[in-house]
């Protein structure tokens, strides 16, 4: 992977600094971290006058200076739009300089405009909160985890697969995302998998992945997640210092998972 690669923002950047109502201009995300590569976003907060009449308009005009916008959508007061080429992904959001305040979407940027010095004392006030799950949380993802293999034995033997396979994927997801939240990262989905998890631990969550909708697959796919599950447990218990439960009969629950199979059959 080329990492580390300059973005192509010159122009973006001289059109910012040129423009007297945009009084601060920050870098969030991988550019803030300096871990940005030739396929990251490029992640801009936008500090406006307010003599800004239309934001969204302003914001997309700015966007254009990266190249010919080829597609673009809000979220409030976020700009997802892809400009160029290339379509380069861009995180536009502005904030009207009367809102700016500390947060946690500050945390870490790196300010390379700033008119009022408002922004720089913004984001050194601002702190990133860091996971933190407790023992009564882990407990219920893992009685979840429990509830999924009976849950999906029986959404299998009557012939629902895609629902199986969606609560399949949905609980191995969600299994790993209490691994991340226990070694203090957010997990985003599966972002971190290849540096947050090991090899072995890797492979035991692939193995619960359900390549198909189909009966023996997601058969298959269901006890590999219990081996994830009861790895997971035990991982938790590692690092809680405490067994999170629920307490179950692990022969009997898969014996009766192996039951409804069999009325199925």
């Amino acid at each position: 992977m080329r990492t580390g690669a300059a973005f192509p923002r010159g122009r973006f950047e001289a059109a910012v600094h040129a423009d007297a109502e945009v009084l601060a201009a920050l870098y969030a995300g991988s550019l803030a971290r300096g871990t940005a590569d030739a396929f990251s976003d490029l992640d801009v907060e936008l500090v406006l006058s307010p003599e800004v009449a239309d934001p969204r308009a302003h914001v997309e005009r700015l966007a254009a200076a990266f190249g010919r916008p080829r597609f673009h959508y809000w979220r409030d007061q976020l700009l997802t739009a892809f400009a160029g080429s290339s379509w380069q992904r861009l995180d536009l959001r502005y904030t009207p300089v009367r809102d700016l305040a500390p947060s946690a979407r500050l945390a870490g940027a790196r300010v390379w405009k700033d008119v009022l010095g408002v922004a720089g004392e913004a984001v050194t006030r601002s702190l990133a909160p860091l996971p933190v799950i407790g023992l009564e949380a882990a407990r219920q993802e893992l009685a979840c985890a429990i509830d999924t293999q009976i849950y999906a034995a029986l959404h299998i033997a009557r012939g629902a697969l895609w629902s199986a396979q969606g609560e399949l994927v949905h609980r191995a997801q969600s299994l790993y995302a209490l691994v991340a939240h226990l070694r203090g990262v957010e997990p985003f989905g599966f972002r971190h998998v290849e540096s947050l998890l090991g090899p072995v631990e890797r492979k035991s969550l692939e193995r619960a992945w359900p390549r198909e909708p189909r009966r023996r697959e997601l058969r298959r796919a269901a006890r590999a997640l219990w081996s994830w599950t009861t790895y997971v447990r035990a991982d938790t218990a590692t690092r809680l210092g405490a067994d999170p439960g629920p307490e179950v009969d692990a022969e009997d629950l898969l014996r009766a998972v192996e039951q409804i199979h069999a009325r199925a059959s």
